[in-house]
């Protein structure tokens, strides 16, 4: 972006992509106005009280891979808030909750052969063996698979026993019928987003003390609350000989246009489509995240896959990976831990 001393910049949407763009921007010496279209700053990882302490919308957490986040908190002087913690995965595959942390484990899995679970373990480091001599770079470029579907992938690159067995009803349950059109690059995506793992006590995640909250409010200190407009929904952007100069907003009904020298959009590929007619071709599918406040702990994992007919493919328990014993903690007060058998009948409850 060439700096003149007009500059200013409009960016659309206020989440954690449009505050930290804006933050940059101000580093860089420009002038910044944020326009979110909703009541609140934060995006999906915006807070709300509950029963318990304050939550995200929808759930976050950062993986060791997210360094870019973390440099920004640093910058920020959140460095030390970023705590990491193990969080606990488990399998519910026929009634039965199976941990998949530690390597006894994962070898204790009963659902898929040993072959299988060192096939599985050598995709999660993206290592290629389908030749039988390791690749160590077959998927450092992730676009090369877009094409690709996932089943297609999986059957080729590991077993059909490691698709069936462990990824399809994972599947099933995140995409029902349209799991088959899901892209490779999708699942190679998620490998290197959570592939860190501590061998002997599993995946690594991070969290801020005191929830993504502190983040956010960091960012609009170091922003300037003067310069985010809340309730202000993005209609139109005004060009001149290819240059934009000015940005529309609907706010309380009325329309506003606002100078700018540069628009950007920090939220879904639908809005810039609607704003400039740029063909998205990304179909989207959306997700409900239900959030229960419960009075005692339903079981003692952070990260739930589920394979059963519930209404659900994947259950949380947020205080597993977000509750310090220096805060207060949430209406999911109990730590006790529940058997197999009990958390088996609060599924057969819900049918």
């Amino acid at each position: 972006m060439t700096r003149t001393t007009t500059d200013t910049v409009g960016i659309v949407g206020g989440g954690i992509a449009g505050l930290a763009a804006a933050h940059r921007l101000q580093r860089a010496g420009h002038d910044v106005r944020i326009f979110e279209a909703s009541s609140s700053i934060g995006g999906l990882a915006a807070t709300y009280e509950t029963a318990g302490n304050p939550i995200e919308k929808f759930y976050h957490h950062l993986s060791k891979s997210e360094h870019t986040i973390v440099e920004l908190a640093s910058q920020l002087g959140l460095g030390t808030a970023v705590e990491w913690r193990v969080g606990k995965n488990a399998y519910y595959v026929d009634g039965e909750v199976h941990p998949l942390d530690k390597p006894w484990e994962i070898l204790a899995y009963p659902h898929m052969s040993l072959y299988d679970k060192v096939r599985l373990a050598l995709l999660t480091k993206e290592i290629d063996l389908r030749r039988g001599v390791p690749k160590f770079d077959t998927y450092d470029d992730i676009e090369a698979f877009e094409e690709m579907p996932v089943k297609e992938f999986i059957v080729e690159h590991t077993t059909r026993g490691i698709y069936e067995n462990f990824f399809e009803p994972l599947l099933d349950a995140k995409f029902g019928d349209r799991k088959d059109e899901v892209s490779a690059a999708w699942l190679l995506g998620r490998v290197k987003f959570r592939g860190e793992r501590d061998l002997l006590r599993g995946e690594i995640l991070g969290y801020f003390d005191g929830g993504f909250a502190r983040l956010i409010d960091a960012l609009i200190e170091a922003v300037g609350r003067e310069n985010i407009t809340t309730g202000a929904r993005a209609t139109d952007i005004e060009l001149s000989g290819g240059q934009a100069r000015r940005l529309v907003t609907e706010r309380n009904g009325e329309k506003e246009r606002h100078d700018v020298d540069h628009v950007i959009v920090a939220a879904m590929p639908n809005v810039l489509e609607e704003l400039t007619g740029y063909s998205c071709d990304i179909e989207f599918q959306g997700t409900v995240c239900s959030v229960l406040s419960l009075e005692e702990s339903l079981m003692d994992t952070y990260w739930l896959n589920i394979a059963d007919e519930a209404p659900f493919g994947v259950l949380i328990e947020y205080e597993r990976l977000r509750w310090l014993p220096s805060g207060p903690r949430s209406s999911r007060r109990g730590r006790r831990r529940r058997e197999p058998a009990a958390l088996r009948e609060s599924f057969r409850a819900r049918r």
